[in-house]
């Protein structure tokens, strides 16, 4: 069995605070929406029913939260000689004499939370990195080395 050269795994709560944030806005909508529905059909909302709706939608959100969790603790970048390999929710791999070019992507929370993205391919990358400066000159030499090879 071939052990990794290096290894990496997503910062969780760089994944996480956005989701949450995210699904927070929409429970908080969906709860609006509810509400106004209600009222316009002039159906009246005991505080008990009000409350088992408002739990009902974080318990989803919690949910949703731990679900999002327990797939990024299973997610790992393994480098090889020849290879990368992501395990995961989707696990697949990328020899490095695929990648062309590889790039750091950084948006508003990766700025905030010091990580970065580095797209491989079209529709392949590494996410969530600490220091995504370093990996991309780990794997930029490791680029180099298969092409001279």
């Amino acid at each position: 069995m071939e052990l990794p050269q290096y290894s990496a795994r997503p910062k969780k709560a760089r994944a996480l605070i956005p989701e949450v944030l995210k699904l927070l806005v929409l429970g908080a909508v969906f709860y609006v929406g509810i509400i106004l529905n209600l009222n316009l059909l002039s159906v009246s909302l005991s505080s008990s029913l009000n409350i088992l709706i408002s739990s009902g939608i974080v318990v989803l959100v919690a949910l949703q939260m731990l679900l999002s969790y327990l797939s990024l603790s299973k997610t790992s970048y393994d480098f090889y000689l020849d290879r990368i390999e992501i395990t995961g929710k989707r696990p697949r791999s990328a020899h490095y004499y695929d990648i062309a070019a590889p790039k750091i992507r950084k948006g508003t929370f990766d700025k905030i939370f010091g990580t970065g993205s580095i797209l491989l391919a079209p529709k392949m990358g590494l996410d969530y990195l600490e220091k995504p400066d370093a990996v991309l000159s780990y794997l930029q030499g490791m680029v180099s080395y298969q092409s001279q090879k």
